[in-house]
C-alpha cells in the first residue's frame, strides 16, 4: 500500500513545559501553528508529552520513553 508523504511544519515556537506527575507535557502557545500534513488531511499540534517507560511495545520491546504528538 503506498502511503502519503509526512509532511512537517515545526517552525521554532514558545510552548509552557509541565511535569503533571503522569507525564512532562509541552503545550503549545495560543496561536502557534505547527502542522503535520498527510495527503490533504493537515493536523495542528496542540501539545506533546513523553511517557516513561513506553506505553507500546514495537516487535515485541518496550523502551524507556516514547513520545506522543497530540
Amino acid at each position: 500500500m503506498d502511503l502519503p508523504p509526512l509532511e512537517f511544519d515545526y517552525p521554532s515556537t514558545t510552548f509552557v513545559v509541565q511535569n503533571t506527575g503522569h507525564t512532562i507535557e509541552a503545550t503549545m502557545a495560543e496561536g502557534s501553528n505547527l502542522t503535520l500534513t498527510v495527503g490533504d488531511d493537515v493536523y495542528r499540534l496542540d501539545q506533546f508529552h513523553f511517557h516513561a517507560p513506553s506505553e507500546h511495545m514495537v516487535d515485541g520491546v518496550s523502551y524507556p520513553a516514547e513520545l506522543h504528538l497530540v
